[in-house]
C-alpha cells in the first residue's frame, strides 16, 4: 500500500495500530499531543514522523486519516479538520459511538469515510474487525481500509451502522 496515512492517535488502541502498520512498511505519520506517547515510540522506531498539533502538518498530503482518539476529543478534532480534508482522502474512525452521519456533518464531506471497529484480539493479530461505510464509497476505497485491516484477522463487513453496536456487545 503507497498510500499516505496518518493516524490521529496513538494511545493502547493507536499504538497497535501503528506497530502492525510499521511492520508491513506502510507509509505512516503519527499526530499526537502526549510527549509521553511520543517519545514511547520514538525510542523503539526512531524514523517514525511524529506532529504534536495538526499545525504542525500539511493534512492535504495523507490518502487515509484515522481517527483513534477519545470520543470526548472527536467533535472538536473533526472541526479543525474540516477546512483541510478533501473529497479524495479517506477518513477512518475508530472512536466508540461516533456516527459517520456526525463525521459527515462536521467535515462536509460524503464519502469514503469509514467506521472501524476492532476487539480486544487485535493485539494477537486475531481480531473479528467490524467495518461500516456509507453506500456511496467507492470500491477502491473499500478494498484499501478491507486490506490495511485484514492483518489484524478477520474482517466484516456490517451492512448498518446501528450493528456496530451489538457488534461491540458481543466481541
Amino acid at each position: 500500500m503507497n498510500e499516505k496515512i496518518l493516524l490521529i492517535g496513538c494511545g493502547n488502541l493507536g499504538k497497535l495500530l501503528f506497530i502492525n502498520w510499521i511492520e508491513k512498511n506502510y507509509n505512516l505519520s503519527i499526530l499526537e499531543k502526549n510527549l509521553n506517547s511520543r517519545q514511547n515510540i520514538k525510542k523503539k522506531f526512531p524514523k517514525t514522523i511524529f506532529y504534536k498539533s495538526l499545525s504542525d502538518l500539511e493534512l492535504h498530503q495523507y490518502d487515509i486519516i484515522v481517527l483513534c482518539i477519545k470520543p470526548n476529543d472527536s467533535l472538536k478534532l473533526l472541526k479543525s479538520l474540516s477546512s483541510n480534508i478533501t473529497s479524495k482522502q479517506i477518513v477512518i474512525s475508530l472512536v466508540a459511538g461516533l456516527k459517520i452521519k456526525v463525521i459527515n456533518q462536521i467535515l462536509a464531506k460524503e464519502d469514503n469515510i469509514f467506521r472501524v471497529m476492532p476487539n480486544i484480539f487485535l493485539s494477537v493479530k486475531s481480531s473479528s474487525t467490524a467495518l461500516f461505510t456509507n453506500r456511496i464509497t467507492n470500491s477502491s476505497s473499500k478494498s484499501k481500509i478491507d486490506k490495511l485491516f485484514s492483518n489484524f484477522g478477520k474482517n466484516i463487513w456490517l451492512k448498518d451502522e446501528d450493528e456496530m453496536n451489538f457488534f461491540t456487545a458481543m466481541f
